[in-house]
């Protein structure tokens, strides 16, 4: 039986920071970065988390094949790693930490260059979207 769960999540997390950068923090300079007036990061999480809730919303109702919602997690970690998150380096207890950003791939896309690091945001990718599959097999228990 579909819970839908997440819809509640997704609306009480969207209202609560809404609410902080409304009442809260206005004005605030949050990051370099703005989108719409607000730091790019946080509308990347908002769309991103858009995108998940409307196909997990959808999966529960009416049921998708694996395979559709793993392109729409792909488009959502996408978005997640435009917006400038991702794992940037790695704890290393015997030594340094371990830089994920050495190799940078540069992408031209509607007149931006944008800067992909390979390492960070592959393992940004395969971190978001096992996640993402752990959540919704616990889901089903």
């Amino acid at each position: 039986m579909p819970r839908i769960g997440g819809v509640a999540i997704f609306t009480s997390f969207l209202l609560v920071s809404l609410i902080y950068f409304a009442a809260i923090a206005p004005g605030a300079e949050i990051a370099q970065g703005h989108w719409f007036g607000l730091d790019k990061k946080i509308v990347g999480i908002w769309l991103a988390s858009l995108v998940v809730v409307t196909v997990m919303l959808i999966d529960d109702l009416k049921g998708l094949s694996a395979l559709v919602k793993l392109f729409f997690q792909l488009i959502a970690v996408g978005v997640i790693i435009a917006s400038g998150i991702g794992i940037d380096f790695l704890s290393n207890p015997f030594g340094p930490a371990i830089n994920l950003n050495s190799v940078y791939i540069p992408v031209n896309l509607f007149g931006t260059t944008y800067h992909f690091s390979l390492w960070s945001d592959l393992l940004t990718a395969v971190w978001l979207i096992g996640m993402m599959n752990v959540v919704n097999f616990i889901d089903g228990v």
